[in-house]
């Protein structure tokens, strides 16, 4: 293969293979790092008892996150996540779970009133771009 790729923004450990491989836990903090001056991001988990995990991953990634979750299916929760991520006064808003789309992203964004990346977007471009640069080798 010409590329791998992780398809879950979590924490993993380095693979050794024969092609590059495309880690998002490791893209979404150089992404939002890029953006934020003061390290405050606004972390969203799609699930409860990921927040714990996501807080300390991203505070050893070097950022002040607040850490809320909102599922990608049962919008419903989105609402309270987009509050409490507005009255936080935070940078930029991470949707970090791969079942966060465009369409969650934007909606997401007019409730809370902040930028708002989904990591979804950001590796599917990213793969893009590689994919249209990179040689295949026999």
């Amino acid at each position: 293969p010409r590329l791998i790729v992780v398809l879950c923004a979590g924490a993993f450990p380095s693979l050794t293979c024969a092609a590059p491989v495309l880690y998002p836990g490791r893209i979404a903090p150089a992404v939002a790092g890029a953006w934020c001056r003061s390290g405050r991001v606004g972390i969203v988990t799609p699930i409860a008892a990921q927040v714990s995990a996501a807080r300390a991953k991203w505070t050893a990634d070097g950022f002040d996150p607040v850490v809320t979750f909102a599922s990608p299916v049962a919008h419903d929760e989105m609402a309270a996540a987009a509050h409490l991520l507005a009255s936080a006064s935070v940078e930029l808003v991470v949707l970090d779970c791969f079942g966060h789309d465009d369409e969650y992203r934007d909606a997401f964004s007019d409730l809370c009133g902040r930028p708002v990346i989904a990591v979804q977007s950001v590796v599917a471009r990213l793969v893009g771009a590689l994919s249209a640069s990179t040689p295949v080798t026999p």
